[in-house]
């Protein structure tokens, strides 16, 4: 999928103009263009959601419904030890793609790593 985040900073000098490009990009006749070319849309218009990918010749008669079946998940809350694990994570990797460790011993020696 596809995603873009648009923002404005608090230090532009054109946030009149940054907060209409937008309103143009999340207007409803744009998502509604996008949505027929296949790229889901920000806006929850019933009327944009039955229009996905209705100009994509490769998808017709197909199911494209299932983008909007799922319920977006709430992002979890980051913690002081993130960068700790993540840390860990990623030698771990390392450790498996070289085949200095199987799967269980470098799970097993994680989750001691993690809570020490």
């Amino acid at each position: 999928m596809d995603i873009h985040l648009l923002g404005l900073s608090t230090y532009s000098k054109h946030k009149d103009e940054a907060m209409e490009v937008i309103r143009l990009i999340t207007s409803k006749e744009l998502q509604m263009k996008l949505s027929r070319y296949g790229t889901t849309s920000v806006l929850t218009d019933p009327e944009i959601r039955k229009s996905f990918a209705s100009e994509v010749p490769e998808l017709k008669g197909n199911h494209v419904e299932a983008p909007f079946k799922a319920q977006p998940r709430v992002p979890r809350a980051v913690t002081k030890y993130d960068s700790s694990v993540r840390a860990l994570d990623d030698q771990a990797r390392k450790d498996l793609a070289t085949g200095g460790q199987d799967v269980n011993t470098l799970i097993c020696g994680q989750q001691e790593k993690a809570t020490e």
